[in-house]
């Protein structure tokens, strides 16, 4: 997909492309609609680049009590299977 963006709106938000994107991603990654990994794709950042945009907004990984439990159970297996 193209997306094409009008660059005299552009310039006049002060907004690069990739701020739109970044701006994007942030946006559905805080609504829960994308993961960190989506998101980061989507803002065409590697995953720290992008939890650094999340930091300069004050936004938080979303993290839950599930996923500590999945990730826990995941790193049981993987030692089990390491054994």
């Amino acid at each position: 997909m193209k997306l094409e963006l009008d660059e005299d709106l552009m310039a006049k938000v002060g907004a690069s492309p990739q701020d739109v994107l970044t701006e994007l991603a942030v946006t559905y990654y805080k609504q829960e609609k994308l993961s960190l990994g989506q998101a980061s794709s989507l803002a065409r950042l590697d995953r720290i680049a992008f939890l650094s945009a999340l930091a300069a907004r004050n936004l938080t990984v979303n993290y839950t009590e599930e996923d500590l439990e999945e990730d826990l159970e995941n790193l049981a297996a993987y030692r089990q299977a390491d054994l």
